[in-house]
């Protein structure tokens, strides 16, 4: 016996190679035998020549091919929701799919309204619950939500970029020991995160200050997803993993249900 949801398994599967392919990628970017992509420097700061700054700059490209194949994860999750719901219908005895699309809102009014309703006409009144019950909405399923974006924006525009993802310790805020100019604990604000493509100040501080752990500032860089409230500035790899499971479990569920 066929398996009526062998199409959006199979594009789940082809994701979740891609997705391989990308973390091997990853890893060779940032921990590859060239060492890592990026230098931190100690310099004058531009916009104030009383204070120094910490600067991180990028000094190796990551590959082109990199945001292809995250987009490529991408259309193929958001692939495989459609194809669930053309395999819905399909076993509610329609005949033509050809209009129908998982239907994701932004946010509930827009999800209930007639004409995205419409994208579902021909399933069941228990599939539509269902489908009612996951919340594809900003708001209700955020990631879910942020998938079908990610799929939309990919189209015309890249995702990613590189990022400081907290960029100390204390990311965010906190107190560092300064000494030689101003002795003592100070507080210093650093942004969780942030999205840059060459170079990028991390810290500034008055000139000929010393730190405990000078030089280490603990700096830890992703590639980050650069839009879309839900997910901006988290790592792409994390994301895409949540992206997999999200959509393998949505697919589970109806299998279990209908299937």
């Amino acid at each position: 016996m066929s398996d009526s949801l062998e199409g959006p398994k199979l594009k789940i599967e082809r994701a979740n190679t891609h997705l391989i392919d990308l973390i091997k990628r990853n890893d060779a970017f940032f921990n590859g035998p060239d060492g890592h992509p990026y230098i931190i420097t100690r310099e004058v700061y531009n916009k104030d020549p009383t204070q120094e700054c910490f600067k991180v700059k990028i000094i190796k490209c990551q590959s082109e091919e990199f945001p292809i194949i995250v987009g490529d994860v991408i259309h193929n999750l958001r692939s495989a929701l459609d194809h669930l719901i053309c395999a819905l219908a399909l076993l509610n005895g329609a005949t033509n799919t050809r209009s129908l699309y998982f239907p994701v809102g932004r946010n509930k009014a827009h999800f209930e309204h007639p004409r995205t309703q419409k994208k579902i006409k021909g399933l069941s009144q228990d599939a539509v619950e269902m489908i009612h019950a996951l919340k594809p909405y900003k708001g209700g399923n955020d990631l879910l939500w942020a998938l079908h974006e990610c799929s939309i924006i990919d189209k015309h525009n890249s995702l990613i970029s590189i990022a400081v993802n907290r960029p100390t310790a204390i990311a965010g805020g906190g107190e560092i020991r300064m000494t030689g100019i101003a002795e003592g604990y100070h507080y210093i604000s650093i942004p969780a995160w942030n999205s840059f493509d060459k170079e990028m100040v991390v810290l500034t501080f008055p000139k000929g200050a010393q730190f405990d752990g000078d030089g280490n500032l603990g700096v830890i860089f992703c590639i980050a997803f650069r839009e879309i409230d839900a997910i901006k500035g988290q790592a792409v790899i994390e994301v895409l993993k949540q992206f997999v499971d999200l959509t393998k479990r949505i697919v589970g569920i109806f299998e279990e249900r209908f299937f």
